[in-house]
């Protein structure tokens, strides 16, 4: 499986003339101004906001199998520890 993430820049433009600039690094997808806004409160009071977005790099991810109940490893010494 492929992942693509991308770099998002985030400004925001108060009422004074004032400039907010966030940048995200994120999957493909995932909601980049609602992280910016996350990260910096100012940013919610930007009356005007302009969002660039470039693909940042590619990972590959192998897909790793889950393990059942039964794979799992118990341990059988529970209780020794209290039988001296």
């Amino acid at each position: 499986m492929i992942e693509h993430w991308e770099r998002t820049l985030v400004v925001g433009r108060g009422p004074e003339g004032d400039e907010v600039r966030e940048t995200v690094v994120h999957r493909r997808g995932e909601d980049a101004l609602g992280m910016a806004m996350r990260r910096n409160p100012e940013m919610a009071g930007c009356g005007k906001v302009e969002i660039r977005t470039v693909e940042a790099f590619t990972k590959e991810r192998s897909e790793e199998p889950r393990r059942t109940q039964a794979e799992i490893p118990r341990d059988d010494r529970q209780g020794e520890e209290l039988e001296w």
